[in-house]
Formats: C-alpha cells, structure tokens, sequence
C-alpha cells in the first residue's frame, strides 16, 4: 500500500455484517463476485473482488479498514454510486401553480376594467375623452383670462365658487363613469341547466316545441312579466333591459350615454343626475363670468350700440372669451332639457328612460294620451325620496327595493313604510 495518507479512507464498520445490505457492496466484476460468493457461502458475507479480507475481521466490534486505494488494483472495480446528499428546494421540481382568475378578468360581458377591476367602462370610451377634454379646456379658459381679472375688479368669489362646481363636476362626471351601473351577474352553466329543468316541468314541454321564457308575478296589483335573457340564461328582473353595446344585463337600466362611457343604472344613476346639475351650474356661472368681463373691460353696450354691434365689438375685444360663452351657450340647452327631462320621469312618472321609450310593449304600463301610468309610481315626494335616498339624520327612510330577490311585492300606500310582501 502506498504511504501517503491522502490515498487512504477510514471506515467504520460493524460486528454484524449480515445486517448491512449486499447491494452497497455490489460490484460490476460479476465473475469474480460469483466466485467469492461461493467461497463464503458459510459465512454468507458477501464482498467484492479484488479487496482482501482479513481472517480476525469479525473477532473484534469495530474494524477499522484502510480503504479506496487509487492506485492500479482499485481501478478494475467500480461500485455504485450512492447519493446521501439531500435535495434543496431549487432541484426539487414542482408544478407551477396557476394563479385563480378573478371576476374581473373572467368578466364576460364587454366592459373594459382597470386598477385591479376598481374601475370599470364601456368599451367604446372615445366620447367620454371628448367630454373631459371639453370640460377641462373650457374651465382651463375661464380660470385663465375670467377669473383673475374679476377678482381684482369685481370680488374673489367669482373664482372660489367656479372652483368648487368644477370640482364637483369632475368628481361626479368620473364616478357616473367609474362604478357599476348594477351589472347583473350571469348564470353558471350549473344553474343554467337547472333553469332549462324548471322551465321544463313547468310548461310541460315534450320536446317538440320549446316552452315559452316568460314569468308573471305581481306588483302592486298589476301582473308584470319577465323576460329571459339568452345571453345572461337568466330571468330579467323588473325594470331591467339587456344592453347591446355593453352585452351585461344592468339593473334598473335607463340608458347607455356615450358622453359618460358606460350605462346609466341603479348604480351610478344618482351620480349621473348630480354630474347633469353641476354641470349645469357651472355652464351658467361661466356665462355669468363672460357677460361681467364684457361689461367692465369692453367700452361698448347692447343698449346704446345695438346687437350685432355689440356682437362684433365683444368678438374683437376678447376672442377667447367670446369662444367660451358660445360653448357654454350651445351646452347650456341641451344639458337643461336632459336634466328636465330625467327630473320629469323619476318625479312625476317613476319610470326610466328605457321603459318611457318602450312603454308601449310592456302591458304594465298604461299609455295615455298626458302621461303613462305606472306600479312602480308612488308619489312626487316619495319617487325623489326613495331615488336620491334621502335621509336626513334618519327623519325619512328611503325604500330601496332589490328587485334580483324580491318580486312579489306591494306598496303600503296608506303608511308610507314601504313594500310589503304578498
């Protein structure tokens, strides 16, 4: 054996051989091993070729072999490798879990969300940029050339109050655009097979013709019938309209308003309301501002020069102004007749813009020759009152009817309390 110390392995091994397993000492040299298994079959250790065995090796407890020579005679013989080394986290393989979709992201309608679903539009939002570029460069023009000269000149209110209906106007304008207009969620294919079940057995269909998708229930003592969407598989509840450009069944839908990007519902039909009167205030504080400004700094008067004199002189003395007041002008009418409008339906009839369009098809609602008739009227003072969910520090209680769950429903007139079921 060589002398050098590095060439030598301590290894300790037991009395009792016959416990260790013979495959750690197995070798490729199968000749040999045969013929050294039959030399000790009385013992019945086996060991591989080539490696001496002492005759006092099994006298003692503990032997201590010099082993792993690297020389010549060690290298005809080869034994299998045995890994001891245990297996980190980085070489064990895994699969990769998928991370779970959330309703946003499975949505399958055609709405468009964003900042983690917080914010959900329309898919077609090139009108709702127009209106917020007008908004913000005609405001941007009144602030601008309007208000510093009237503050000096007239008083610093001017430009505190048309900071504050801007404000409002833009917080309104965003969150009609932002928030749910009260999507109503599709039904699962689960449900939706159940649904196709219940509609069967209660037609009684064979098959041969498909049963009708209609439910009649009972409101206020007029029979009110339900549609079935195809698209949503699911029974429309009362005052809900499937939207074509949004494909989402919305709860008390009144319309889809470009201008906005989204629906107008029961979700965002009072910030919708609020957006069309200050926006409305601010068209006319605007104009306010405009004809101040011209009678302070323009040397000319509509009484003394006439109105297309003046009307020259105003154009000349302040182009941008005069811009401004033509913009505020041309939106100034149609934003009045919208919020009269709206003020009417929700007021004086109960009824939605939808539903006043297509009153005609729904047999709950009697058409007359001044005004439509509706169950879902109760009132001028009560309609405001449950729409705008006046409170007052608890003085008035709104009612606030969840038509996805209650149906049969009736309104006690004589109390004011509210619905009652049948």
């Amino acid at each position: 054996l060589p002398r050098r110390r590095e060439h030598f392995k301590l290894i300790c091994l037991p009395v009792n051989f016959q416990k260790w397993s013979s495959s750690f000492w197995l070798g490729t040299n199968r000749d040999n091993d045969r013929r050294n298994l039959r030399d000790n079959t009385q013992s019945r250790r086996y060991f591989p070729s080539k490696l001496p065995l002492p005759q006092d090796l099994f006298s003692s407890g503990i032997v201590f072999l010099q082993l792993m020579h690297l020389g010549e005679s060690m290298r005809e013989c080869e034994y299998s490798q045995i890994s001891t080394r245990s297996s980190t986290p980085m070489e064990t393989p895994y699969k990769k879990r998928t991370p779970k979709k959330r309703k946003w992201e499975a949505f399958p309608g055609r709405n468009k969300f964003y900042c983690d679903g917080r914010i959900m539009m329309a898919k077609q939002t090139g009108v709702f940029y127009l209106t917020l570029v007008l908004i913000l460069v005609t405001c941007g023009l009144f602030f601008t050339f309007d208000c510093p000269f009237l503050a000096l000149q007239l008083t610093p209110i001017i430009p505190v109050v048309g900071g504050a209906l801007f404000l409002f106007v833009l917080g309104t304008l965003l969150r009609t655009s932002f928030s749910d207009p009260g999507v109503l969620p599709r039904a699962t294919p689960d449900e939706a097979a159940d649904l196709e079940r219940q509609i069967d057995v209660a037609n009684g269909s064979t098959g041969y013709r498909p049963p009708p998708r209609t439910k009649e229930i009972l409101i206020n003592g007029q029979t009110v019938k339900l549609k079935y969407c195809f698209t949503c598989k699911i029974f429309r509840p009362p005052r809900a309209s499937h939207c074509s450009l949004c494909d989402n069944c919305v709860e008390r839908f009144d319309h889809h308003c470009p201008w906005v990007g989204n629906c107008v519902g029961s979700g965002n039909h009072r910030y919708f309301m609020g957006y069309l009167f200050f926006l409305l205030c601010m068209i006319c504080w605007m104009m306010y501002g405009c004809i101040s400004y011209w009678r302070i700094h323009c040397a000319t008067s509509y009484t003394k020069d006439g109105f297309w004199l003046y009307l020259t002189q105003i154009a000349s003395c302040s182009p941008w102004i005069f811009w401004m007041f033509i913009n505020s002008v041309f939106h100034f009418m149609w934003v009045a007749v919208l919020i009269m409008c709206q003020l009417y339906q929700i007021a004086a009839l109960g009824i939605t813009t939808n539903e006043r369009m297509n009153a005609r098809r729904y047999k709950h609602f009697k058409v007359t020759a001044t005004s439509i008739e509706s169950p879902f009227n109760h009132g001028c003072v009560r309609n405001l009152i449950d729409f705008f969910e006046i409170r007052c520090c608890g003085l008035i209680r709104p009612v606030a009817v969840d038509w996805t769950t209650q149906y049969t429903i009736e309104y006690d007139q004589t109390s004011g309390s509210g619905y009652q079921l049948v």
